[in-house]
């Protein structure tokens, strides 16, 4: 999946990078390897949380991906 894409869908912003533009080319990156069925990660930079479901070989096959929610502020009345 282009990250553009994926972007669009879920309201949140990923910048361009020059080494990928594929969800997949994004895992590899962060992973420094090429990830096993059932691998979790968290892309906290870019709001979301993905979790590789299934691999073809070097390909994503099948991730779940959410939209991290922020945290909320805590404020002090006293």
């Amino acid at each position: 999946m282009k990250l553009n894409t994926l972007a669009e869908e879920l309201g949140v912003e990923i910048p361009d990078h020059p080494d990928y533009d594929t969800l997949g080319g994004l895992v590899f990156s962060r992973l420094h390897s090429i990830p096993k069925d059932g691998t979790t990660f968290e892309l906290e930079v870019y709001g979301m949380h993905i979790h590789v479901k299934k691999m073809l070989g070097r390909k994503v096959a099948e991730a779940e991906i959410q939209k991290r929610k922020k945290p909320g502020k805590c404020y002090n009345n006293s």
